[in-house]
């Protein structure tokens, strides 16, 4: 499947603390609002679409923006993911392996902003959404910048843990691993190596709850390797989850 868009949008930052938030904070807001308009594309194979995939399911997509159309943004996105997945133990156990990662880049003397950059987002669960990757730790609020590029790998289990079917309740085991980083505007700031390639990873259980508002997931994640700066979190709810 080919899908192609065009993106208009305007993004600004506001509501900064010159004396507690980041240089890059404070810069941005000064800089005042910003059009991005971009033209992109992604593919994507997934061999659910035929119904021949059996116990087996393969989904690849890719994806990329341009900006620079007009607007005051010039970049490129590109992101990519793959996933693969099996049922096992007369399908009642669901095995689930998925890569993802991403790259963005400006063109000539511009640098990416915060509004642009890749942030986890619970994709390393253990971690808060803004609590890993490129940070000033010499401003006072310690301010999560985003990283320009980020990859991921996630590992999990889905089985039944011997309640009635008709409860729709199975736990899971997952391990992630994975980062954020990279950043071409660094002055002024102290990122204390904050933005290099430092793997992070996590362990937990899951319970799948199949409710009548949607499926629900409740994830109890424990940080296995992390930096010092890095916020963690134990407990996650999600109402559903697709790939």
């Amino acid at each position: 499947k080919l899908e192609l868009r065009y993106t208009l949008s305007k993004n600004r930052m506001y509501n900064v603390d010159a004396a507690t938030s980041s240089p890059i904070l404070v810069r941005e807001e000064a800089t005042g609002a910003l059009v991005s308009s971009a033209i992109g594309y992604s593919y994507s194979w997934d061999n659910r679409r035929n119904g021949l995939g059996g116990n087996n399911v393969y989904v690849f997509r890719f994806a990329q923006d341009f900006g620079g159309v007009g607007g005051d943004m010039k970049f490129v996105r590109t992101e990519a993911l793959a996933v693969a997945e099996t049922k096992i133990l007369n399908e009642e156990v669901t095995l689930r392996a998925q890569l993802e990662g991403g790259v963005i880049a400006t063109s000539g003397a511009n640098s990416t902003r915060v509004t642009e950059r890749f942030f986890m987002d619970g994709k390393i669960r253990g971690f808060e959404p803004f609590g890993l990757g490129p940070r000033d730790l010499g401003s006072t609020n310690q301010d999560a910048l985003g990283g320009n590029m980020f990859a991921v790998a996630r590992l999990e289990a889905e089985f039944p843990i011997g309640l009635p079917e008709e409860y729709g309740v199975k736990g899971g085991l997952f391990f992630d691993v994975g980062s954020v980083w990279g950043l071409d505007d660094t002055a002024g700031i102290n990122l204390a190596g904050s933005d290099k390639l430092e793997l992070r990873s996590s362990i937990g259980a899951s319970i799948f709850w199949d409710t009548p508002i949607g499926p629900l997931r409740f994830n109890f994640a424990k940080a296995i390797k992390k930096q010092a700066y890095d916020k963690e979190q134990v407990f996650d709810l999600t109402i559903s989850t697709k790939f």
